[in-house]
């Protein structure tokens, strides 16, 4: 049910201007350089880089000395590369590795 309210708000206003389409879906007004809203510019992509032995050994190191979880302290008491050097990927390294039986979780 439409309440007065609502009919007056749907009732065409005496100040209204009515506007043709003439149905081309060319834009002379946009700059060629703006990325419209809702389209995401790629990322660059980061090189993948293979994780070395020595670097799975600080790993295993870092847990006996830090615990798992403390992955800030592993990452920044250990020499890691550039592409290694985030909590998030030596985390994911370490997931990485008890899921392939490679360490032991400790529980």
């Amino acid at each position: 049910m439409v309440t007065e309210k609502k009919r007056k708000f749907l009732a065409p206003q005496k100040n209204a201007k009515q506007v043709a389409w003439d149905g081309s879906d060319s834009d002379s007004s946009f700059d060629d350089n703006v990325i419209p809203i809702g389209i995401a510019r790629k990322k660059k992509k980061t090189a993948k880089c293979a994780w070395s032995q020595d670097e799975m050994d600080y790993i295993r190191d870092g847990i006996q000395m830090f615990g798992a979880g403390d992955w800030a302290a592993i990452r920044d008491h250990y020499p890691f590369q550039i592409a290694h050097q985030n909590s998030v990927k030596i985390k994911d390294k370490y997931r990485n590795m008890v899921k392939n039986g490679l360490i032991v979780e400790e529980q």
